[in-house]
């Protein structure tokens, strides 16, 4: 049986780095291909999980190895979590990545995208998908992005344990090296991000502290003060 791994999360929480991060692992095989010149970011067409043969054609277009994972990055992945649990013709897991969500409604609003043209509509946008984060089911592993910074020995161990694969590789030196030996072309400024952030275990991932508006704390407040798991986050006036 073939398997498959989706990684989900909301947008600008760090899925393309996990993306990047369990690709370079022999089991583990991602539909974006990182070593072309022109890195095609538009990962998945979502149509492929409105019936079983899309899903399959789909799959097929991608040749792998015995065993191994076929890795489906996408954002929007979080929207369809119920449909990729129920299918039962591919071995499938799940992975959802989060980050604080005060960095994440920051950095949506700060791309200028039509999408979220203020700084309230990326915060709603955010906590919609943060209660879908919340509830998911358990057997879905939650990595949280300031963990896999500041821990990632120990995430990186807890994820090839879920996916029952090999320890025995070390995916950061691995990273550090196709970077190094530019093989992952991609913005210069993405890339030199990424291997501080990896490279310094404690870069600071933060933002919202130093950013975020006086106007913006207190949009921020008035969506959260009732989201009990959010109620930590408050920003003191």
């Amino acid at each position: 049986m073939k398997k498959i791994l989706f990684i989900a999360g909301i947008s600008h929480s760090g899925t393309s780095l996990l993306d990047k991060l369990l690709d370079l692992h022999y089991e583990i095989s991602s539909i974006v291909d990182y070593s072309k010149d022109q890195v095609d970011l538009i990962e998945n067409d979502l149509t492929i999980f409105s019936s079983q043969k899309k899903l399959d054609d789909y799959i097929i277009k991608f040749p792998l190895e015995k065993n191994q994972y076929l890795l489906m990055k996408n954002p929007n992945n979080l929207d369809f979590l119920e449909k990729i649990l129920s299918i039962k013709s591919y071995n499938c897991k799940v992975i959802i990545i989060y980050r604080d969500i005060r960095d994440v409604a920051l950095s949506l609003f700060y791309r200028n995208d039509s999408m979220w043209p203020d700084y309230e509509s990326a915060i709603k946008y955010c906590i919609e998908k943060y209660k879908i984060i919340e509830n998911c089911n358990s057997n879905i592993l939650k990595v949280n992005y300031s963990d896999l910074i500041d821990n990632f020995d120990i995430v990186i161990n807890n994820i090839y344990n879920y996916l029952e694969i090999s320890n025995n590789i070390d995916i950061l030196k691995k990273f550090e090296s196709d970077i190094d030996e530019k093989k992952i072309p991609e913005d210069k400024d993405h890339i030199n991000r990424r291997k501080i952030q990896l490279k310094k275990k404690l870069y600071n991932s933060s933002r919202f502290k130093n950013e975020t508006t006086e106007a913006q704390k207190i949009i921020y407040n008035k969506y959260v003060k009732n989201i009990e798991s959010l109620k930590d986050t408050l920003f003191v006036l």
